[in-house]
């Protein structure tokens, strides 16, 4: 006998909602399966804003390797970066134009304006994925946060770029560098540069 037909059910609907996202929008299935098995398991919210994290580090750490992101910038402060700019993958201009994080435009072509700005636009996630290497390496005023590899503590180096790249002026906003840093040390982004 069947002790709790819901779950049973809830999990075959779980199984078919898989087998369509999958086949719709691969990389996104892992997520949707933690996700609804959390809820179903009962999670707190906190568990599955842990869940979803883990699994936006996992695909984005997975993502830029594949990519072969150049290694001089640590992958800790890519992730951190990606990750605030976008809400961890959640919003308008990562999911839908590819902007994991918050390159703003410039120019007329590649660009989509929301609210007062106008931001790059990107034709895939890849490019996307790239534009943080590209953007800096593109910009002298960044060349400063290129002497932070010169520490050998990860963390030094990581905290390095943050501050780095708040007093080079990538993010105007006050304390920028900061919620960088807390992002790294509550997600512990360390371990991915060593």
């Amino acid at each position: 006998m069947i002790k709790n037909p819901m779950k049973l059910y809830a999990s075959i609907i779980l199984l078919q909602f898989t087998n369509w996202f999958f086949y719709k929008d691969g990389w996104k299935a892992t997520g949707a399966i933690i996700a609804l098995s959390m809820l179903l398991a009962g999670k707190t919210i906190t568990e599955r804003m842990e869940a979803h994290r883990a699994n936006f580090i996992s695909l984005y750490v997975v993502e830029l390797l594949a990519i072969k992101s150049p290694t001089d910038i640590p992958v800790s402060i890519q992730v951190a970066i990606a990750a605030h700019e976008s809400n961890w993958g959640r919003s308008r201009l990562s999911k839908k134009y590819n902007n994991y994080y918050g390159i703003k435009c410039h120019g007329s072509k590649g660009c989509i304006k929301m609210g007062k700005a106008r931001w790059k636009t990107y034709e895939s996630k890849e490019e996307g994925l790239m534009s943080f290497s590209t953007f800096v390496r593109a910009n002298p005023r960044y060349k400063p946060c290129f002497n932070c590899n010169k520490k050998e503590n990860v963390k030094e180096r990581a905290n390095c770029w943050a501050m780095q790249l708040h007093k080079q002026g990538y993010c105007p906003d006050k304390g920028y560098d900061k919620r960088l840093i807390s992002t790294l040390n509550i997600n512990n982004l360390y371990q991915l540069d060593q």
